[in-house]
């Protein structure tokens, strides 16, 4: 549900900013919607790195659209949100191969076979 309400507030808010005269808000406004989502997902499913990656997908753009207008906005926020997006998805798909590895490992060999020390 969280996911359906993103991808709609993703079309309409930049459809209501370029309304309003403001079409380098475009991409912001689909940055902050995406924010929102994160912070929820963190909250659903427990994984932190959600939660500075959201605020900062909700707060950031804000930021900039106070400091920064046209070409400079746009690029700015696209390529800060784009690393932060690619750069939590790595993590994930890090945690991932983390906990698929443990399962391929063999299993272990008895301590006293480690040590020597065998019957």
């Amino acid at each position: 549900m969280a996911t359906v309400i993103e991808l709609l507030a993703a079309f309409v808010l930049p459809v209501i900013v370029s309304a309003a005269g403001h079409s380098d808000w475009v991409l912001p406004s689909i940055a902050i919607t995406i924010g929102p989502l994160l912070l929820y997902l963190d909250h659903l499913v427990q994984i932190p790195r959600y939660r500075p990656v959201g605020w900062a997908l909700t707060l950031g753009p804000v930021i900039l659209v106070a400091v920064l207008s046209g070409t400079p906005l746009v690029a700015t926020t696209g390529i800060a949100a784009g690393v932060l997006m690619l750069a939590t998805a790595l993590a994930g798909f890090r945690d991932l191969d983390l906990a698929r590895r443990p399962s391929e490992l063999p299993a272990a060999a008895p301590l006293a076979t480690i040590a020597g020390g065998g019957a």
